[in-house]
């Protein structure tokens, strides 16, 4: 009676968002973690339409017979691991293994991405694994101090005191993307779900305690304040974060919503010199903090000033944007314009990288290749843009370049040039 009620659900459940990656739950029974027969059929007829360069992801669930709903079970990553070592015996390649994203279900999620690969088809060396990485500037800075850093690039961050929660000094690390250049030599690109964005700048941050290395967390009621050097005065400008269930090109979205409960909790601290001591005091409702304030009122008027410029200097550290988590932060808006697909033919002759650039829209779409196929996913209509296409190894270099208007005219047959990395060097230094 089982197997009834789990068929038409399973069917409900299959999501599939293209023909190139498609996203599928395999659901387990209740405290089961090996792969039985079914399961392991149901898997290879998923496996048996992936074609070469597809992806496809698959969420071990377990249904809940007792509240008649779909779980991650505590056991959910050992159910993940016999699925892996299950694809890895049909030499198939697993390419992540993600936990802890954002999901509808409950538990602690994971998930499988599996991918096919045909001996033979080596794919050409990335720009990104070619060039080197951007260098990262370090700053160490005291978090119990308002402070602001300001990158090389002209990056700006505001840390107020105690937005990173730590008790040593803390050593923050920066990197910052704003030539296109840096975009392909890092493997970059701007879209969200496969369509164009505009960006303002990329920058990735991390921040670790300085003895113990350990990385450090944001307080979730501040934030840390940024502005980006190109997006900063633009109010459409969102913070957009990388989507940790992406696979190969980064794939941006908007950051969740941070989940803490919103109660009235204030902490006041200062600094006495008699004593040498830091004294910290917490206000848990609105009448001590009230009553507080109205004692600070009649100190000193020497002290009430000190106060009036904390506060003041507070809220200069608020910036246009704020972070609340590290790792790749991009600035950008979503494209309000008509959008269409583009798709063109790959040259057949070379395997290479694909990328469209925009004369008057900040925007780079990394092409994804397909059975000969080059496509780009949703980009603006009527606009400008640059084709490069790129294969660069130690001993040989290939290049394609042209310009063309999105749906007015259709994009030539690529044919790569054989040329010189000092060549290439040179084009990718105009895109600035």
């Amino acid at each position: 009676m089982k197997k009834l009620i789990l068929a038409p659900l399973l069917l409900c459940l299959v999501l599939t968002t293209s023909a190139q990656h498609s996203r599928h739950n395999i659901i387990f029974d209740l405290g089961q973690t090996e792969l039985d027969f079914s399961l392991e059929n149901e898997i290879k007829k998923l496996l048996q339409p992936l074609n070469e360069g597809q992806y496809m992801t698959l969420f071990p669930l377990t249904f809940d017979s007792l509240h008649n709903r779909l779980t991650y079970a505590k056991n959910a990553k050992s159910q993940a691991e016999a699925i892996r070592e299950f694809i890895k015996s049909m030499q198939f390649e697993v390419t992540d293994l993600v936990s802890n994203f954002p999901s509808a279900y409950r538990g602690m999620s994971v998930s499988i991405t599996v991918t096919l690969h045909i001996p033979g088809l080596d794919p050409p060396t990335t720009l990104a694994s070619h060039y080197p990485e951007k260098p990262s500037q370090f700053f160490v800075i005291d978090p119990d101090k308002d402070t602001i850093i300001v990158g090389e690039e002209g990056t700006t961050l505001y840390f107020k005191a105690g937005v990173l929660l730590c008790q040593n000094k803390v050593e923050v690390e920066l990197k910052e993307y704003y030539g296109l250049d840096d975009y392909l030599k890092s493997g970059l690109q701007t879209a969200s779900n496969g369509q164009m964005i505009e960006t303002g700048g990329t920058i990735y941050l991390d921040a670790v305690d300085e003895i113990s290395k350990k990385k450090v967390s944001i307080n979730q009621g501040e934030g840390i304040g940024i502005d980006f050097t190109i997006g900063k005065d633009n109010p459409e400008m969102q913070i957009f974060v990388k989507d940790p269930r992406s696979s190969g090109s980064i794939n941006w979205i908007l950051p969740p919503k941070p989940r803490y409960t919103k109660r009235f909790r204030v902490t006041f601290s200062s600094y006495d010199v008699q004593s040498g001591k830091r004294i910290t005091k917490v206000f848990n409702s609105e009448k001590e903090w009230d009553e507080f304030k109205r004692q600070l009122e009649l100190e000193a008027e020497k002290k009430r000033k000190e106060f009036e410029v904390k506060v003041a200097t507070q809220k200069s550290m608020e910036g246009k944007l704020s972070v609340l988590a590290l790792g790749f932060i991009n600035c950008d808006r979503f494209y309000n314009e008509p959008m269409q697909p583009l798709q063109l033919t790959a040259d057949p002759e070379n395997p290479a990288e694909y990328y469209l650039i925009f004369k008057d829209v900040r925007g780079v779409m990394k092409g994804r290749i397909s059975d000969g196929k080059v496509q780009f996913g949703s980009v603006p209509r009527f606009r400008q843009c640059t084709l490069i296409a790129v294969s660069i190894s130690e001993d040989s270099a290939y290049f394609y370049k042209d310009s063309f208007e999105i749906g007015a005219e259709k994009p030539k047959a690529v044919q790569l040039t054989l040329t010189d990395e000092a060549y290439v060097n040179q084009q990718l230094a105009l895109l600035k």
